[in-house]
């Protein structure tokens, strides 16, 4: 049967695990971060990309879950041109 240790002992014990948990974090925060993977090319950097012409394409026919013409097919496609026109001016 083990032998329960003497108080010292276990703080002694505690210490040197508390010890090692500090050690790996200290470590693992002195590393330098991981190398990032390169950013993707930004529509607009694509040479001869027209991003109107994407982004109209987009909202009058949908992409993903995104909805043609917002959800609404009764939209004019004037319309739907104008609200993305408007969005791109905003976002300037």
């Amino acid at each position: 049967q083990r032998r329960p240790l003497p108080p010292a002992a276990g703080v002694l014990a505690l210490l040197l695990l508390l010890s090692s948990v500090l050690l790996a974090t200290l470590s693992r925060l002195a590393a330098p971060p991981p190398a990032q993977p390169a950013a993707a090319p930004l529509l607009a950097d694509v040479p001869g990309c027209d991003v109107s012409v994407v982004l109209y394409a987009s909202a009058l026919h949908g992409k993903n879950a995104m909805p043609a013409k917002g959800g609404n097919p009764a939209l004019a496609d004037a319309d739907v041109k104008a609200a993305v026109d408007y969005m791109v001016g905003a976002a300037k």
